[in-house]
């Protein structure tokens, strides 16, 4: 019985619990979201099919710059098995996920600590999905940079000094880099919020300059892991002759010295518009109504205080006293953190993606749902069960639900099969390329068309023929602007449209949907008009003198 009691421990329960509520509503789920055809799930496909990196240059990979921490993780849940499936990959994520807050379980005892168990675990999965609704059924890596945020200062603040610890601190510090370029920025942030709290003790170790010297030799340690993060990737993709995530060319102090100045692109000014009226004004909804990122930001602010208000009523003033500092350096990197992305919007972005404040809402979150981890860890951290601490409780309890999409907790229980049913439904608009796949050989190049599109059907497409590659050089949208403001058609000639496929080794075309504009443009590729249809793989065959598209079956 003793040996079940230390086998099976509330913590290793609670794991196991989430793993075969994991498998239930997510087995057979299937990618959904653009970017996870841009690249999230992409690049797993591509690392399953060719065992390598997206640096591989016979990978099929638009962003090959992108640190490959979360594909990894999920490469191996494939390699496991030795068979892909994209329900499996999204697991992987969850359970990556629980992975990251199961430490709060480490010190419940089963018959002592029942009434814990029972808070903490709802808790724990309505956590991420304040900020992010769609948490648990896509592989999006935004949620977790702010979870490995939070776990790292939890870890740092909460656990008991000793190896565990120092380990735990050390692989978050390596990994969070190598999640998403966002990740840096986060990582130094935490550093420097250690810094100050192993500076701010510095009275309490006057008598014991050994204490204070290990936590200085640790800090370095922390800094070298994070240094070995950061600079192993990028050393990997300086070998790989690669270029990084992010172009950063146009920033530079030239460019920015002509922006405050009144010298920068116009649209750029736009961009800054548009930033501050998202911040303070455009309201987003939640479960309590409209509230605007800056309202959100108070909000947060206010339960920050209330974290540092419970820990001093637990366990007194001068560790009360490190938990404020530490929240006000959160606030004032939040700041930072803000600040930067406007930035990266003002100089990294194209004008369409910047004016538009591309995912923003996703970016903007990545800070405050890590603030918002660590504090709630927190307060679980000091709360005593719901008979002692019914107060605590309820705050708890009412800020957790204020933020909660409901419909998101309806879609991952009693909607559950629904929800993976429509995932499914909404591949099989896109799944007839499939069809094509057993007559490509290895070196066939496929040549999209989808008239009109925003290229959400091009990505999956793109996706669903991996390890053969779907390009559209001249863009998968060709003739004439369907509409103002269409900047994914190209207008290009018939004759210099055969002269890229040629040069470019196009070997069949894909017609995912033609409109007449198309026809007519370019009927003389298939003869006629009535040869063209959609849904349908074409052969191109070329003479001395011409080339024609045939129609494969």
């Amino acid at each position: 019985l003793d040996f079940f009691k230390i086998l099976f421990t509330p913590g290793l329960v609670v794991y196991i619990l989430f793993y075969i509520y994991f498998i239930c509503i997510n087995k057979d789920r299937l990618f959904t979201w653009w970017d996870e055809f841009s690249h999230w799930g992409t690049i797993v496909k591509n690392m399953f099919y060719f065992n390598s990196y997206g640096t591989n240059p016979e990978t099929i990979v638009a962003f090959r710059g992108y640190p490959p921490f979360t594909a990894i993780f999920e490469y191996f849940a494939q390699k496991i098995v030795n068979s892909y499936s994209e329900g499996r990959i999204i697991i992987a994520m969850n359970l990556l996920y629980i992975s990251m807050v199961l430490p709060i379980f480490r010190n419940i005892e089963w018959k002592k600590d029942l009434s814990k168990l029972l808070i903490y675990v709802p808790i724990i999965f309505i956590l991420p999905l304040c900020m992010y609704s769609s948490f648990y059924t896509t592989i999006y890596v935004d949620a977790m940079l702010g979870i490995f945020m939070a776990y790292i200062l939890y870890i740092y603040f909460t656990m008991e000094e000793g190896m565990v610890k120092y380990i735990s601190i050390c692989l978050a510090l390596i990994s969070l880099p190598l999640i998403k370029a966002a990740g840096a920025g986060l990582a130094i942030f935490v550093l420097i919020i250690i810094l100050i709290d192993i500076i701010y003790q510095y009275k309490k170790f006057k008598d014991d300059k050994k204490i204070f010297h290990k936590k200085l030799l640790f800090l370095v340690i922390y800094i070298i892991c994070f240094v070995i993060g950061k600079y192993s990737w990028d050393i990997h993709l300086l070998f790989t002759n690669t270029t990084e995530a992010w172009d950063t060319d146009n920033l530079s102090i030239a460019n920015i010295v002509s922006l405050v100045t009144g010298n920068g692109a116009e649209y750029q000014y736009t961009v800054i518009k548009n930033f501050i009226k998202q911040f303070f004004l455009e309201p987003i909804s939640i479960n309590i109504g409209e509230l605007t990122n800056f309202t959100i930001l108070l909000i947060f602010i206010l339960y920050s205080a209330y974290t540092a208000y419970l820990v001093r009523k637990k366990q007194g003033d001068i560790v009360y006293r490190r938990y404020m500092l530490a929240n006000i350096i959160l606030i004032i990197c939040y700041a930072i953190y803000m600040i930067s992305l406007l930035v990266l919007y003002l100089f990294t972005y194209s004008e369409y993606e910047a004016v538009n404040l591309a995912s923003y809402s996703r970016y903007s979150y990545i800070f405050l749902v890590g603030m918002y981890a660590y504090n709630t860890l927190i307060i679980l951290e000091n709360f005593s069960g719901i008979k002692k601490d019914k107060t605590n409780f309820v705050i708890l309890i009412v800020v957790l639900f204020s933020v909660l999409p409901i419909n998101t907790i309806i879609d991952l229980s009693v909607r559950s099969k629904a929800s993976l049913q429509n995932s499914i439904t909404i591949r099989n608009e896109y799944s007839k390329i499939q069809k094509y796949k057993s007559i490509l050989e290895e070196n066939d190049m496929i040549y999209y068309i989808s008239c009109g599109s925003n290229g959400y059907d091009y990505h999956i497409s793109r996706y669903e023929l991996v390890p053969n590659e779907l390009v559209a050089t001249d863009g998968w949208s060709l003739g004439t602007q369907r509409y103002e403001g269409d900047i994914w058609t190209k207008n290009i000639s018939v004759e210099d449209l055969k002269t890229n496929f040629i040069n470019s080794n196009i070997t069949y075309v894909y017609i995912f949907e033609a409109d007449s504009v198309f026809k007519e443009m370019y009927s003389e590729l298939f003869k006629s008009e009535e040869n063209i249809k959609n849904e349908t793989m074409y052969k191109v065959e070329l003479t001395e003198d011409d080339l024609k598209l045939v129609e494969v079956y």
